[in-house]
């Protein structure tokens, strides 16, 4: 199996065996029984009280096969935590001499924020519709696909909330660029190149089949991870 493969394999959720994240997903374990409850920042749900001033944790699938990129604001500590997921192996992402197990750990990084920062991504982010955007009943994800997750908690009431490309409500986004224009990372952003949902079935015929792909369900209260798919087989089932 390929590199790719077992990052890929690392990261999927056997489907009703997932366990409650800590929020964190430093090491290869975790990250395979917990990455659903992660991805839908059922930590902060967890812990959203009415005193919570603001925790969010943005997700941006960026093709996982190529990159993941978390961003955790937590406005009373005043920090954005970034941690960035990529599958391939480059010089100035891992440092040469990393161990084996430091390949499969996201690069982690934490930074202070102004006031007005974190005013600009929460205005932002209330200006995308999160506050009033209904919550979808169910729908399917590609790990595959360009999209964004978003889990937040304010004064005690939680959403999650998703937006995918190549809808309209994903490209008239703004707050990923207020997150990315304070984001000191020299990993460049994946952007959206195509759109294979055109046809009734996904279908990417670029796909790299060494990469374990998996399907998604989001949920208003979460996202649950299904069954792997390559570009020979494709299922709707679970």
């Amino acid at each position: 199996m390929t590199r790719s493969g077992v990052i890929a394999g690392l990261l999927l959720a056997v489907a009703g065996c997932t366990q409650v994240t800590d929020g964190e997903i430093s090491d290869s374990i975790s990250q395979r029984w917990t990455w659903g409850s992660f991805i839908s920042g059922e930590d902060i749900a967890s812990a959203c009280t009415a005193e919570s001033r603001g925790r969010y944790r943005f997700t941006y699938f960026g093709d996982q096969s190529k990159q993941v990129r978390v961003y955790d604001l937590d406005v009373n500590a005043g920090t954005l935590r970034k941690r960035i997921i990529t599958s391939k192996l480059t010089v100035g992402i891992v440092p040469l001499g990393a161990g084996f197990t430091d390949v499969f750990r996201p690069r982690d990084e934490t930074i202070p924020l102004t006031s007005p920062q974190i005013a600009a991504i929460e205005t932002a982010l209330v200006n995308d519709g999160f506050g009033s955007r209904p919550a979808q009943d169910k729908q399917m994800l590609l790990s595959e696909w360009y999209f964004w997750l978003v889990r937040g908690c304010r004064d005690g009431e939680t959403r999650l909330r998703v937006w995918v490309h190549p809808d309209d409500d994903f490209k008239a986004l703004t707050f990923p660029e207020t997150l990315f224009s304070i984001d000191p990372t020299e990993v460049a952003v994946q952007q959206p190149r195509f759109d294979y949902r055109s046809g009734p079935v996904p279908f990417n015929p670029n796909r790299d089949d060494s990469f374990a792909h998996y399907m998604m369900w989001a949920y208003p209260e979460k996202v649950e991870i299904g069954t792997e798919y390559s570009r020979s087989r494709f299922t709707l089932d679970r």
